[in-house]
């Protein structure tokens, strides 16, 4: 069904495989940093340690998403659809999936799960740090992707809450 990716957007996907015979999988997503890297053609960039990545994975050249924001890209990328052009799409997706759980297909990092990986969000995966909404992105009854992580890490250092990270 889908296929090992790594992808630059902003976060890190970190996928451990139970089964010794299923490879691990690293996903890096860095948000709108364009292909301004060597591994992606750019010469006048330095990117050893990204290019060596790249070299030994995949890299995926051509993902298109319905409107040029980050939650309609996100959105594309992790359930492999269209989805509404706001950055909304996905708590959208999770209030569908708790009127009508059979009608929605799962997510990529769902998908992982339920095969035998461990699935850890690092940062901000989907349009929130952490999967979360609410007014500071902590409100653990407002989750973006149901059933997706198993674990999320988002170091938020000095900051108080998550939201911060993006003005600093």
């Amino acid at each position: 069904m889908f296929k090992t990716v790594h992808i630059l957007f902003l976060g890190l996907i970190s996928l451990t495989s139970v089964a010794a015979q299923q490879p691990n999988v690293l996903l890096i997503c860095i948000d709108d940093l364009r292909p301004e890297l060597k591994c992606f053609g750019a010469d006048y960039i330095h990117s050893p340690n990204i290019d060596k990545i790249a070299a030994q994975g995949r890299a995926f050249n051509q993902h298109y998403s319905n409107a040029p924001t980050c939650g309609a890209s996100r959105y594309t990328l992790l359930t492999g659809r269209y989805g509404s052009a706001g950055n909304n799409a996905l708590f959208q997706r999770a209030k569908d999936l708790k009127k009508s759980p059979n009608s929605i297909t799962p997510s990529m990092p769902e998908w992982f799960r339920q095969h035998g990986y461990t699935t850890v969000s690092v940062g901000k995966v989907s349009h929130h740090p952490g999967g979360r909404g609410g007014a500071n992105w902590d409100d653990a009854t407002q989750i973006e992707m149901p059933g997706a992580w198993d674990r999320h890490l988002m170091p938020s250092g000095a900051w108080q809450h998550t939201r911060e990270i993006k003005r600093a």
